[in-house]
């Protein structure tokens, strides 16, 4: 008599155990799609404003015409360290001066023509305008609250570079 082959028969897996650190979930258990709060008006995507606008040498002039608010420049260039420590702080003063002042960055090498035309000789340097009229300077990158410090006195009357006064680039 032939031997009976036998499969080997693995058992079903066993139903899995709920965690006990997770609630079940269940598909009449999910929580109904969230609709837009009839208090609050939907805001739009293109209705934002940037922080810090580009600028280049077509579009310079356009962004410091006369208006409401005072435009601050920032002249950098890509490879100037001081520069990109103050390309991260400049994003907390535009905040903070979100309502007095309009920031616009420029670099140097791609806006030759308007660097000349300011004569700017070193980077960082910050510019600001009032009525398409130059009414602060300074150069180099001092700390945050320098600029903020410095910024207020402009807008204010005062006239104060950003490191201090008798630096050379308060004048």
């Amino acid at each position: 008599m032939a031997a009976k082959k036998t499969t080997k028969r693995t058992p079903a897996k066993p139903a899995r155990k709920a965690d006990a650190r997770k609630p079940a979930r269940k598909a009449d258990a999910r929580k109904p799609a969230r609709k837009a709060d009839a208090r609050k008006p939907a805001r739009k995507a293109d209705a934002r404003v940037p922080l810090i606008v580009k600028a280049d040498d077509r579009t310079f002039t356009a962004l410091i015409a006369p208006g409401k608010l005072p435009v601050l420049v920032d002249f950098s260039a890509s490879w100037c360290g001081p520069c990109q420590a103050l390309a991260k702080v400049l994003p907390d003063v535009a905040k903070k001066f979100a309502r007095k002042l309009r920031v616009v960055r420029l670099d140097v090498d791609e806006s030759p023509k308007t660097a000349d035309r300011f004569a700017i000789e070193g980077v960082p340097t910050l510019l600001l305008f009032q009525d398409g009229k130059l009414v602060g300077a300074s150069e180099g990158f001092g700390t945050r609250q320098s600029v903020e410090a410095w910024l207020s006195d402009v807008l204010s009357g005062r006239k104060r570079g950003p490191h201090g006064d008798g630096h050379r680039c308060c004048g």
